[in-house]
């Protein structure tokens, strides 16, 4: 829930969710324990240009990014996954709180509409492997499927009690070589549409989906 759609949440804020910096801050000013200290307000948010993001264990580059971003203490009990470096200073981009009722949130530290959806920030493998992460903290339980490494892949999935069908839509124009899902349960047959694989357990290896391609296939156990 990004930006000002936040206000028409309720008071219920269970359940798990992800906001960015202004969200966060509007929260925060309704009296809700998002992880932001209470000197967290729009003053705090300034322009930067960031050069890398880092991980816990390793960093990537980012290029030609500009966007506001929230720089400002977290509470503690608030867990940085991400960081952003500016100016040789590491600053928290992403983190995951569980506040005093239990409620849970990922928070992004930008302001989302000054954030391009191809820049770095958001398409990445380091977003996409601590965004699948951190739902599946937020919601308690594994994803139905995830492709790990392909953060261009579009995924839409029906879950069963015996089956599993998974859309793929590659909306980009580069190609993907060999895309493998990971279900959270093992299957034992597959159908296949746009495109051929096998499954073993609870890994499906795909032929390759060219670009701007839809494929789907059905699992089941």
């Amino acid at each position: 829930v990004f930006g000002n759609n936040v206000r028409e949440l309720s008071d219920n804020l269970s359940g798990g969710i992800i906001l960015d910096a202004v969200s966060a801050i509007l929260l925060t000013e309704r009296g809700a324990d998002v992880g932001l200290s209470e000197t967290a307000c729009r003053a705090n948010l300034r322009n930067v240009e960031p050069t890398y993001m880092h991980t816990k264990d390793d960093c990537a580059l980012i290029t030609g990014t500009r966007c506001t971003l929230l720089d400002t203490p977290l509470k503690s009990g608030a867990e940085p996954l991400l960081w952003i470096e500016i100016e040789k200073r590491r600053i928290p981009y992403l983190y995951r709180y569980e506040n005093a009722k239990g409620e849970k949130f990922l928070v992004f530290m930008h302001n989302s509409e000054t954030v391009d959806g191809y820049s770095g920030m958001i398409q990445g493998y380091y977003v996409q492997k601590t965004l699948t992460e951190g739902i599946e903290w937020l919601i308690d339980r594994p994803l139905p499927v995830i492709c790990e490494k392909n953060p261009g892949l579009y995924l839409l999935c029906r879950k069963g009690e015996d089956f599993l069908t998974v859309g793929l839509f590659n909306c980009f124009a580069d190609p993907i070589d060999a895309p493998t899902l990971t279900t959270e349960r093992a299957y034992s047959s597959l159908a296949c549409v746009g495109c051929t694989g096998t499954v073993e357990g609870n890994t499906v290896t795909l032929s390759p989906l060219p670009p701007f391609s839809f494929a789907a296939v059905k699992l089941k156990k």
